[in-house]
């Protein structure tokens, strides 16, 4: 049996009280901004690559870090080219799951910034585009609704079932997260102060669970694309 939206939103609920309990020794709390020290330019670069080295390798703690010194730029940086922060929060999380998810493809030929910067203002942009073609499509198509076939019907609980399996392999912390930022809809202030943990930690669980699912998802998703 597929596990409903529902059952795993009381999932959440039942396990905070538990996690809250539990040692937090394998979630790396984040330091804020300004923790981080300004450093020469040749230092920084060097910085740099020995963070990509170690995000390629799969280093999580390495993510954290990356995420802890660009989040709050990126935010600014893609609410200017949208007028629309909570959409820029998700494209932040974006930016930083697609890094992770090609970890070992990026090759880095200038800064480390300027690659985070690069992918987050791609996204941003390509924003805009689907944002238009949505509008188009809605006043196109207005009186004019899709139905969905048996074989749509199909895929739909084949992939509802991939995702279940998916979301309970995931670590319980970062299930826990997930549910709560993206099914309950609590911004990560509030997940941060129910879970006592830092709201940068919120997003290092957020965005290492949107890139686990993913992954597991891919034939779903490459088929859909086709």
């Amino acid at each position: 049996m597929v596990a409903s939206r529902s059952d795993f939103a009381i999932d959440w609920r039942r396990q905070l009280q538990l996690q809250r309990s539990q040692d937090d020794d394998n979630v790396p709390v984040k330091p804020s901004r300004s923790h981080v020290q300004l450093r020469p330019s040749g230092a920084l670069a060097t910085a740099d690559a020995q963070l990509l080295d170690r995000i390629r390798q799969g280093d999580e703690v390495a993510l954290d870090a990356l995420m802890a010194r660009y989040w709050s730029e990126l935010h600014a940086y893609l609410d200017h080219i949208l007028q629309n922060p909570d959409v820029a929060e998700d494209l932040v999380q974006e930016t930083f799951v697609r890094l992770w998810a090609r970890r070992e493809q990026w090759e880095l030929a200038g800064s480390l910034r300027g690659l985070v910067f690069q992918i987050g203002r791609r996204l941003a942009l390509d924003e805009r585009k689907s944002i238009r073609r949505r509008l188009t499509r809605l006043t196109a198509h207005r009186s004019d609704p899709a139905v969905p076939t048996p074989v749509d019907l199909l895929e739909r609980g084949e992939l509802e079932q991939a995702f279940s399996r998916a979301l309970g392999r995931l670590p319980e912390r970062r299930r826990l997260t997930f549910l709560m930022a993206r099914w309950e809809g609590l911004s990560h202030r509030e997940i941060a102060a129910a879970l006592g943990i830092s709201i940068q930690t919120v997003a290092n669980q957020v965005t290492t669970a949107l890139a686990d699912l993913r992954t597991a998802l891919r034939p779903f998703i490459d088929s859909s694309d086709r």
